[in-house]
């Protein structure tokens, strides 16, 4: 048992303590512990400024690049970046239950807030502490979910349909 100021150290709290100082600090430090410093990820998003013309082609279909060309090379960046694949799978799990709501009749309106969150729920995983998610991830959940929220038509046939190759394309850990 290791040893504190006042004796053996007998719970979590104590132990913290012993090696970060009180109230979490950093011992030695008046400071909070700060978030380490990542580097900004190896090479972009594959389709800036691509996406800046939406998913489809001039009939309306997904452009063939987003199933395959792109889905690849984002799946392969986020695997080098040290994404997790639980983490992946559970935002993809979260646009699928919205997909779900919208093709059991919910209109795409009320649903509108839920990808939008997915903004918010990238950026909390990106900036914490244990474990974030690789900042290309947060970069490509903000660029996506600003050409999905625009219509049901984008976020079904374009971003879901995108987002699914991405995650079938990662073999990360």
């Amino acid at each position: 048992m290791t040893q504190g100021k006042g004796g053996p150290i007998k719970d979590f709290g104590q132990l913290r303590e012993h090696f970060q100082g009180p109230g979490g600090r950093q011992a030695g430090t008046s400071e909070p512990p700060q978030p380490p410093v990542r580097p900004p990820p190896a090479g972009g998003l594959p389709y800036r400024p691509g996406l800046n013309g939406g998913y489809f082609d001039p009939a309306g279909y997904i452009r063939a690049e987003f199933i395959v060309e792109y889905a690849k090379d984002i799946a392969d960046k986020l695997e080098a970046g040290g994404m997790t694949r639980s983490l992946l799978r559970n935002f993809y799990s979260e646009v699928m239950d919205t997909k779900n709501l919208l093709l059991g009749g919910r209109p795409f309106e009320s649903l509108r807030p839920r990808v939008l969150k997915l903004e918010a729920f990238a950026s909390n995983a990106a900036n914490r502490r244990t474990s974030p998610a690789p900042l290309l991830f947060q970069r490509f959940i903000d660029e996506n979910v600003r050409v999905a929220s625009q219509d049901s038509h984008s976020f079904l046939d374009g971003f879901c349909q995108h987002f699914e190759c991405v995650v079938l394309f990662f073999r990360g850990r």
